[in-house]
């Protein structure tokens, strides 16, 4: 029993060892009465030899026929104490025990108390020895009643007491028998067990029977570790094991999922001699069948035909139930057929579980013939039967055909349970018909079959499901109105489905409802409200939260690091998603190809196309195919910056993997080469995709019109609209919006407004971007007005005028310096509750720039920092290059400090203000500083820069420098102007040195740069300020033989 032993410690290990049931300390009532020897012997001598001498006399009395008289009519009743009622009890135990019983029942009748526990002990053996076991069972039962209900106070039991009295009778070993026999059916059985120990203490020991139902009752009682226990001190008493013993003893392994040592007391049991029996093979077939093990219950089966052993219905149900949960219906088919051939009838369990089987491999057919064929061997399908037929067929959307099933069930006089209507509802919910489910729902209630929570939140599911909140709200209202108490499901549904909705507020309330009613919230709860927050961007609350979810000690799962780094990836913060993804690896879950492709996706919206595709190699070598969506993300994240050829190589390589680009992926790529200006590859894409069967759709059309139009030819994209109609595709918002933006950006307002009004015929409303693409293209052609009715248009049709709106208007505006409009713009945008952002401030700041008003200008500076919009590197350069231009230096070096000082890196243009700002203050070593700045950032200078600096040193006769920088101008591939050289050309005529001048000249010439009046008029300038008249009237005479040359060429 080597195997028994080590399980039995194993339990022991688990904390599951055995503990006396019975404590002492509780109240003692006067229902039992517990004398012990020892109190006996503390009374005086004499006392109990009188006692004696009364127990003598009504022993002689009782031999009388009419003792019970005589006894009453003496002073005998009065003279009865426990002691001398023992004491008669002992000194008949060998004679009549029906006279002992009887004499027994009327001492306490007459005694004034009730027996102590010592003579209901002594009159139990004298019972037990005379086979009086129906009335011996009965004083049982009322002293383990008194036991219950006033335990003894030193711990002694009735077990005690029996033992102890065996000194005085003549014991019988079956009152140990009726004692824990009497326990297992008062279902006590930790007493039982106690009195087990008791007796083994003491070396006495019950029958086998008695093991054995000792041994079932703790079986059913679950108490598997004491199962083990009992065996173990049975074999320790030389109590052989029967059949009935290794039968539990294996009912028990199998009840615990040890098969394996099982089937070892099974080979123990046939070593020992002891043949198992149907039950025997019947446990151990249903323990390996519940496990999934067919192979080995198909084995026993065998192996127990071979010994002779003949199956039973038990045997066969067993299999065809285990069959049909690994879903090998087919041969649990066959097993029902092999019983019907060795005479077997199945009966409604066994053709039910069948039909389960089918109907949960969908092959509702079978399951239907098999109910007939159940009728027609006289077996009436029950509750169960139907609830089953029930579920199978809603599963495979056929909820009518419920109806009918349901109808048919009350036919054949079964009720319908909340099962039943629970399944048809649902089956209902599935295909969306909620009418139906709603009257079965009040169906039930007529029927008085109540509803449950389940009911209700399958309801309240599919509701949400639906994005139906305000009727999913109403069923719960109703469900707790009826007085039924919402579980964690029906509150969790209704949770995620307010997430859903982005309504997270709601969400939140009944969280704190539900925990109020201590409700404990699970994981699936804390999920659905981190994935409502990170949906709605609030990404603090739902790192909050996660960290409240850990502090409970429920394990995050996919679906919580997904959604949080969904969130993280949606706001931008790849740092923040790498961190979660590596926190989920660390917890060794292995992300699947949607989180990848998530992560993907992020990185490639942040064009950090390198870790995307390091994630990429990652996942193909933890063997997750990527998918079509994966391939597509990457594709898109290459088109966005422009490498068109890798993605077209990543569409091949997606092709060679037998992957099927779908119409997204075609989409992408076409987009990509439109936005590169490669229209004929996108058409390529598009003549592809059809020859590939999948019709492109109205974002299809979309893409080559906004590519068309980018290009300027809106007859090509008029030619798709059209193309686009003959297949019977509406044009949406986007496809007029994208029209109207070409329309608008080619100058063709006319057509554009045409399409507006062709939108509007055909029912569809221009939306926000759609109204503000045609204002910007009022603006542009200075139609105002045109744009201000546009504006008042949109209020009008309800259609909600949002920031870019107003700030085109406005930027339109200012760019016409007509600040006094700007400013009432952004007072009707401040009046409707939008609050101007970074745009709208630099905007209008740059306007009262342009002005010269920088008083203006630093009002909205301001404004704009107290609204907690600080300012940016634009908006910094706006006001140095106002400031500079009104002559106000200080101000403008003091915004550059502070903007270095804020961590704002200037750039390009920033610098080129400054530069100028100093130039035109004469610093022109300052200038020059910033100029060594600029290279030391690797900001190179441009022909704008250069042309300052320049002009700035030849305005001050520094010539030599100034010939200096359009030397490094050249050596750093900055091509010089025709402003570049008549700077230099009239600097060197200011200086009066017409060679230098001359020299630059034939330079500029050189470099095939057209001289234009300008650059003349400096020369002649210069030879009058010498005095070479000659020169320059041979200058004049050439020009006059020219053609009209330009005033300015950059």
């Amino acid at each position: 029993m080597g195997i028994l032993h080590k399980w039995i410690r194993v339990q022991l290990i688990r904390g599951t060892q055995y503990k006396c049931p019975f404590v002492a300390g509780r109240r003692l009532t006067r229902t039992l009465q517990y004398c012990t020897t020892a109190s006996r012997e503390t009374s005086a001598p004499e006392v109990a030899e009188e006692e004696e001498e009364i127990a003598d006399r009504i022993c002689h009395l009782l031999k009388k026929n009419q003792w019970d008289s005589l006894l009453t009519a003496g002073d005998m009743a009065n003279k009865l104490s426990p002691h001398v009622i023992q004491r008669v009890l002992i000194k008949n135990q060998v004679g009549d025990a029906r006279l002992a019983f009887n004499f027994f029942s009327w001492s306490e009748k007459h005694m004034g108390s009730p027996h102590n526990i010592n003579s209901y002990s002594i009159i139990l053996h004298i019972l037990s020895r005379a086979n009086m076991f129906g009335v011996a069972n009965g004083l049982l039962n009322r002293v383990i009643d008194a036991e219950s209900s006033s335990p003894s106070p030193t711990g002694v039991t009735l077990v005690d007491c029996l033992m102890d009295t065996c000194k005085e009778c003549e014991p019988s070993p079956m009152v140990f028998d009726l004692l824990i026999d009497a326990y297992v059916q008062h279902g006590k059985v930790m007493p039982a067990v106690d009195a087990f120990y008791r007796l083994k203490k003491r070396g006495l020991m019950p029958s086998l029977r008695c093991c054995n139902a000792l041994l079932k009752a703790l079986l059913r009682a679950n108490r598997i570790d004491m199962v083990g226990r009992v065996y173990e001190i049975m074999l320790e008493a030389k109590i052989m094991p029967d059949v009935y013993t290794f039968s539990t003893i294996i009912h028990a392994f199998c009840k615990h999922g040890k098969l394996q040592e099982a089937k070892m007391v099974l080979s123990e049991m046939e070593d020992r001699g002891c043949n198992p029996n149907v039950v025997t093979y019947n446990t151990l077939i249903h323990g390996y069948c519940k496990i999934g093990d067919l192979t080995e219950a198909i084995g026993l089966k065998n192996a127990m035909c071979g010994k002779g052993l003949v199956p039973d219905v038990f045997t066969y149900s067993a299999l065809v139930n285990g069959l049909c949960k690994v879903r090998r219906v087919s041969e649990a088919r066959e097993i029902l057929v092999e019983m019907l051939e060795v005479g077997l009838m199945p009966n409604e369990v066994t053709y039910t579980t069948l039909i389960d089987g089918y109907m949960k491999g969908g092959d509702t057919d079978e399951a239907f013939k098999l109910k007939d064929e159940m009728v027609a061997r006289g077996i009436h399908p029950n509750v169960f039967t139907y609830n089953t037929l029930i579920r199978g067929i809603c599963k495979v959307g056929k909820a009518q055909e419920a109806n009918m099933l349901l109808t048919e069930m009350m036919e054949m006089g079964l009720r319908p349970d909340c099962m039943t209507y629970n399944s048809v509802i649902e089956g209902h919910c599935k295909e969306g018909n909620m009418v139906d489910a709603f009257r079965l729902l009040d169906e039930m209630v007529k029927r008085n079959i109540m509803p449950s929570v389940v009911t209700y939140s399958v309801i309240i599911n599919w509701l949400c499901k639906a994005g139906d909140m305000e009727q999913a709200n109403e069923v719960f209202k109703k469900m707790v109105e009826r007085g039924l108490v919402p579980n964690i499901v029906a509150y969790t549904t209704l949770i995620n489905g307010h997430c859903r909705q982005g309504n997270t507020e709601e969400a939140f309330r009944l969280f704190d409802e539900m925990v109020k009613r201590r409700i404990v919230p699970d994981a699936f709860t804390y999920d659905s409200l981190i994935h409502g927050l990170c949906k709605a961007g609030k990404m603090q609350d739902a790192k909050k939260l996660f960290r409240e979810m850990l502090d409970r000690h429920l394990l995050p799962g996919y679906f919580t690091y997904s959604a949080l780094i969904y969130g993280h990836c949606k706001a931008g913060e790849m740092d923040e998603a790498d961190k979660v993804f590596k926190e989920m690896l660390a917890k060794q879950l292995i992300p699947n190809d949607i989180i990848y492709t998530t992560l993907i996706n992020g990185h490639c919206d942040v064009k950090n196309l390198e870790v995307a595709f390091g994630l990429f190699h990652d996942m193909v070598g933890k063997n997750i195919a990527p998918g079509v969506h994966t391939y597509s993300v990457l594709i898109h994240g290459l088109c966005k910056v422009g490498k068109m050829e890798e993605a077209n190589d990543l569409l091949q390589k997606m092709q060679d993997k037998g992957l099927v680009p779908d119409i997204v992926t075609y989409g992408t790529l076409m987009d990509g080469h439109c936005k590169n200006r490669n229209i004929e590859e996108a058409f390529q894409l598009h003549h592809n995709m059809i020859r590939n069967g999948i019709e492109p759709s109205v974002v299809t059309y979309n893409v080559l019109i906004n590519g068309l139009c980018m290009l300027g030819d809106m007859q090509g994209a008029d030619s798709i609209l059209k193309e686009m109609l003959d297949k019977g595709l509406a044009p949406n918002n986007a496809t007029y919006t994208t029209l109207i933006n070409g329309y608008c950006k080619g100058g063709r307002l006319h057509d554009a407004f045409k399409l507006h009004d062709d939108m509007l015929q055909k029912g569809i409303t221009p939306d926000s971007f759609s109204y503000t693409v045609l204002i910007d293209g009022c603006c542009k052609e200075g139609q105002i007005l045109g744009a201000f009715m546009l504006l008042d248009e949109m209020v009008e049709k309800g259609v909600s005028l949002g920031v870019v709106t107003y700030n085109t208007i406005i930027y339109e505006t200012c760019k016409l310096v007509n600040m006094q409009e700007a400013n009432r713009l952004l007072k009707r945008m401040m009046e409707k509750e939008l609050v101007p952002n970074h745009i709208t401030y630099s905007t209008i700041i740059d306007g009262y720039c342009k002005a010269g008003n920088m008083q203006e200008a630093s009002r909205f500076w301001k404004e704009m920092q107290d609204n907690g919009l600080m300012p940016n590197k634009i908006t910094y350069t706006t006001m140095i290059h106002g400031h500079s231009e009104e002559g106000n230096m200080l101000e403008a070096f003091g915004l550059f400090d502070e903007m270095v000082e804020k961590g704002i890196s200037p750039d390009f243009v920033t610098y080129n203000v400054l530069i100028h700002a100093h130039c035109k203050a004469g610093s022109l070593e300052m200038a020059l500083k910033l100029h060594d700045e600029m290279l030391e950032k690797g900001i190179s200078p441009g022909t704008v820069t250069y042309n300052v600096l320049i002009h700035g040193h030849c305005s001050e006769g520094r010539m030599l420098k100034a010939r200096r920088l359009l030397d490094e101008m050249v050596e750093k591939g900055v091509a010089p102007g025709v402003i570049t050289y008549n700077s230099l050309i009239h600097g060197f005529c200011k200086a009066g040195d017409m060679d230098e001048a001359h020299k630059v000249l034939k330079e500029m010439i050189e470099r095939e740069l057209v001289p234009n009046s300008a650059t003349y008029t400096c020369l002649v300038d210069g030879y009058q300020r010498v005095g070479n008249f000659h020169e320059r009237d041979q200058l004049l005479e050439k020009i006059m033989e020219m053609e009209p040359m330009p005033d300015s060429v950059n």
